[in-house]
């Protein structure tokens, strides 16, 4: 337990994080980082070794650390006990942790594995797909459940996509579906469902790209193809299959099922992984 950040830490962590996010971005560049967090993670640190130390922290290298890279660092560094030549970040890190689940009964959690997990701002939750065919929503205030919304019988949720800027969350199941679930006064209400067609697999995976300022949903599939939606995303809650004026093949080169996307904005390139152990 004394290896753990408790709650009323995490919160103070993310109000610097948000403020050190002067530009709205939702991730905080190199100078910000310092400006903010160099007293706080490093202040036996000279400028060169707090520089690496953000790099460190910016798993991706994309230049910028985000909420959930700054959170794996810290949540890392209290369980592993490593220093970077500093103890300074112990005023976040105190010894006594409640159990958040001390009073989430057992009937509210998945049935079986979770598959993903992503936090949605517009409701201050976090969500969690699993391979029990549904996503659960938990308070980020105190990971308490506060509902459960059965997205498909008898298939996994593969994926979870919260675009930002929209109050929608999109969820990818291995019926071959991609829901869309808006989000209206704290609530979620499904607006949307399309179905891959044909020779497209199911969907494995999704991201954002931002082109031409208009966001696009892309998803990765088991038969190695990565496609960016053009449909609306209001549509018959039922249910319908893709057209071939719904999307557009980025590529469909890998051979076995895509696990990982990332659109790079600085190449305007879409990078992808997959099971047959290539990058795109």
């Amino acid at each position: 337990m004394e290896n753990q950040i408790n709650l009323e830490e995490l919160h103070h962590m993310k109000a610097k994080f948000e403020q050190a996010d002067k530009d709205g971005s939702d991730g905080i560049e190199m100078e910000e980082f310092l400006e903010h967090f160099g007293n706080l993670l490093g202040a036996s640190l000279n400028s060169t070794q707090l520089k690496q130390l953000f790099m460190k922290i910016d798993a991706d290298s994309n230049g910028s650390v985000d909420w959930d890279e700054f959170t794996n660092f810290m949540f890392l560094k209290r369980q592993t006990g490593s220093g970077d030549g500093d103890d300074s970040n112990s005023a976040y890190l105190t010894k006594e942790t409640p159990d958040v689940n001390a009073n989430t009964h057992p009937s509210v959690y998945h049935r079986d594995i979770v598959n993903a997990v992503c936090y949605v701002s517009d409701i201050d939750k976090y969500a969690t797909g699993s391979r029990d065919g549904s996503f659960r929503l938990w308070n980020a205030a105190d990971l308490q459940h506060s509902r459960t919304i059965q997205n498909c019988l008898g298939s996994w949720v593969t994926d979870l996509c919260v675009v930002p800027g929209e109050k929608r969350l999109t969820v990818s199941a291995s019926d071959r579906s991609i829901s869309f679930y808006g989000i209206y006064r704290q609530n979620l209400e499904l607006t949307g469902r399309i179905f891959t067609s044909g020779m497209m697999g199911s969907p494995q995976c999704m991201t954002n790209a931002v082109i031409a300022e208009k966001n696009h949903l892309v998803f990765g599939d088991t038969k190695g193809a990565v496609r960016m939606l053009k449909c609306e995303h209001d549509m018959d809650g039922n249910g319908r299959s893709m057209y071939k004026e719904d999307y557009v093949t980025v590529h469909d080169e890998h051979k076995d099922w895509v696990t990982k996307l990332m659109y790079i904005p600085e190449l305007n390139a879409m990078v992808s992984s997959s099971m047959d152990a290539t990058l795109k």
